[in-house]
């Protein structure tokens, strides 16, 4: 009799513990697998939008200019007129302005020079800035696109300094205009948010041997960007 009372009975060995199914075991596991990923997935996401917010919109991104300023109102007469000797004036909208020579094109041995000048101001909601960097430099991406299949090829991009926050100029030969062809120098630089874009031409030349033309549109951009420190 003291055998079988030493002995654990059905009743006893379950009242040590509660028996649990293995398939609802591994549904548990599963499910608390499944949860962990899954937050680990929506830290993820919350840490990545808050580094992507700190890079969109870092400190003082937001651009000095609400809106470009008139262009034609940026240079003065003197200014123009050592440039484009005689010009008229003609203001295509607020933000572009052109100054062409109003000389007969047809002549012989008159100075066929016009300066253009475009002006394009970011607004971003505070990322201004960053917009405006993103401009200027797809423009010298483009300007260096066009120019792998252009005949003569034009001078690739060329960094500036000295003239805003950032530059790059560029030049080359245009077989089609009144001319009857001509060799246009282009400044395009940053200050803030806005993009100026500066375009000197002389027309009835292919070449720029004496660098007139290069040194004229920097003149222009030199100008510009000194009148702009004002504005804003």
């Amino acid at each position: 009799m003291r055998e079988a009372a030493d002995e654990p009975t059905e009743r006893s060995t379950r009242a040590t513990g509660i028996l649990v199914p293995r398939p609802v075991v591994a549904l548990t596991g599963v499910l608390l697998f499944g949860m962990a990923v899954s937050i680990g997935i929506l830290l993820t996401s919350v840490l990545a939008n808050a580094d992507d917010d700190v890079s969109a919109e870092p400190s003082g991104a937001k651009g000095r200019f609400a809106a470009a300023p008139r262009a034609c109102g940026l240079l003065d007469d003197k200014q123009v007129n050592q440039l484009v000797p005689g010009f008229n004036s003609s203001e295509v909208e607020h933000s572009a302005c052109d100054w062409l020579n109003r000389y007969d094109w047809r002549k012989p041995n008159v100075e066929k020079y016009d300066l253009r000048v475009r002006l394009i101001a970011q607004k971003q909601n505070g990322s201004e800035v960053a917009r405006a960097k993103e401009y200027l430099a797809g423009k010298k991406k483009d300007i260096l696109d066009k120019g792998q299949f252009a005949t003569p090829k034009p001078l690739p991009p060329k960094d500036l300094r000295g003239i805003g926050e950032e530059a790059f100029t560029s030049g080359g030969h245009n077989s089609i205009n009144l001319y009857g062809g001509s060799y246009k120098a282009t400044v395009v630089f940053r200050i803030s948010n806005l993009i100026a874009e500066v375009d000197y031409e002389r027309g009835g030349v292919k070449e720029d041997p004496d660098g007139k033309i290069a040194e004229g549109a920097l003149q222009a951009a030199r100008w510009l960007a000194e009148s702009l420190k004002t504005d804003g």
